[in-house]
């Protein structure tokens, strides 16, 4: 049985027009519209607990960065891609190797 947080509630319960605003800005041409919709996307990634859910959302993420045509952004996506095992094991226990 899967467990639901209240944080995670609140993160997934997004406001309808929020979506809708972040659609707009999403599909806007403006360079920091499609960035920041990247970034925000990408951390939408880590609210995942369970492993499926967060390469189902991986598994589109890297091609979006890709087409975006932003350097730094299709960079990200290439280093993240090489490790994403290692993302996939901290969703999985939430522990790191970073020193505190």
């Amino acid at each position: 049985m899967e467990h639901s947080s209240p944080t995670r509630s609140k993160c997934v319960a997004i406001v309808e027009h929020r979506c809708l605003l972040f659609a707009a800005l999403r599909d806007s041409k403006l360079k920091t519209a499609r960035a920041w919709a990247l970034k925000e996307s990408m951390m939408a990634f880590y609210l995942n607990h369970c492993e499926r859910p967060a390469r189902e959302h991986f598994h589109w993420w890297p091609n979006w960065a890709a087409r975006s045509r932003l350097k730094p952004l299709i960079e990200k996506a290439r280093m993240i891609k090489r490790r994403f095992a290692n993302i996939i094991t901290y969703l999985r226990l939430r522990i790191t190797s970073a020193a505190s």
